[in-house]
């Protein structure tokens, strides 16, 4: 199976397809165990894919029925099978504070007025998700969902799994962490080659912040092999993340530039910051895409207003920025 890669005796990748999204794939982790394998995360529920993950578990001798699932985040590409994967046994396991965004989640006809406020076209985003699969998602239901907290222990095929919560790609993220071998499951909290989207539409939260706090933390742990939730493995997690830091302390530079005896809104910061994209056009961006870098450009202007240094003027139902 071309799809499964061992990284040792008791720990394999499996690697999920993620069609039509510049991610690729997504990693899918499996420890068997003769008593309770562990699976962390299970993919995108897009065609293929389930029974991708069912031979792979089958092939790993990992039933289902006795596996425990951790979810490292509500990203519907990281949790979107697991409602046809689970059987009566199987325990699922996920952030507190992500289980709790699932159950608030009033789809996106509910987002639609926070984003408006913002100056995004609400009525392209509700066109566009309602287009795309991977945008127009039910969440699945969290009645079978175990809350972690960041200090739970899986043990499972020799490997001794310590949860640490690294909120800021979402508030409920989870990492796992084998202290004695150095093998570090990371999610979306440290990617390779991509920087991990930071989303700053809740007004209450800062995010980023937050996001560079976890990076720093997990900055000091002894780690060997670090395994992202896409692409290849990361060799320099120290590295890795002081590049992520620096690169939004850049991005603060540069929002801090734009809201400079400005007023915007935080769609049009969005649509006058440096993106790496094919398109030189802001209105020809996916709408998709335009979404996520909205929440970006939030992201670094609630690190602004909350440090003191920008804020938020309400005027007409739209919200504005400036240093």
């Amino acid at each position: 199976m071309k799809s499964l890669k061992k990284i040792d005796e008791k720990l394999w990748c499996l690697e999920l397809p993620l069609p039509n999204n510049p991610l690729r794939s997504i990693n899918v982790y499996v420890v068997p165990d003769d008593e309770r394998p562990l699976v962390i995360d299970v993919g995108l529920d897009a065609p293929g894919c389930l029974e991708l993950l069912q031979e792979g578990l089958a092939q790993l001798g990992v039933a289902p029925s006795r596996t425990d699932f951790i979810l490292t985040h509500m990203h519907i590409d990281h949790i979107g099978l697991v409602s046809k994967i689970v059987e009566p046994g199987s325990r699922v396991f996920m952030g507190s504070e992500d289980v709790d965004l699932l159950d608030w989640w009033p789809g996106w006809e509910g987002v639609a007025p926070l984003a408006e406020a913002q100056g995004f076209p609400a009525h392209e985003l509700l066109d566009a998700v309602h287009a795309d699969p991977v945008m127009n998602f039910n969440a699945p239901t969290t009645s079978g969902i175990t809350r972690l907290d960041g200090t739970e222990v899986f043990e499972a095929g020799g490997y001794r799994w310590e949860l640490i919560h690294t909120p800021g790609h979402t508030d409920g993220h989870m990492c796992l962490y084998d202290r004695q071998k150095g093998v570090f499951v990371a999610g979306d909290h440290i990617l390779g080659d991509i920087t991990p989207n930071i989303q700053g539409w809740n007004p209450k939260r800062d995010r980023l912040r937050e996001y560079m706090e976890s990076l720093e933390a997990v900055a000091k742990l002894e780690v060997e092999l670090l395994l992202p939730g896409h692409r290849k493995p990361v060799a320099d997690h120290r590295a890795r993340a002081g590049e992520l830091i620096g690169f939004h302390h850049e991005r603060l530079e540069e929002v801090r530039a734009l809201i400079r005896g400005r007023e915007l809104t935080g769609y049009e910061v969005a649509s006058q910051m440096n993106w790496d994209m094919t398109f030189t056009d802001w209105a020809q961006w996916p709408v998709t895409q335009r979404w996520f870098a909205t929440g970006e450009a939030l992201s670094h202007l609630r690190w602004l207003a909350f440090n003191g240094e920008a804020r938020e003027i309400e005027r007409e139902g739209l919200s504005y920025y400036t240093l």
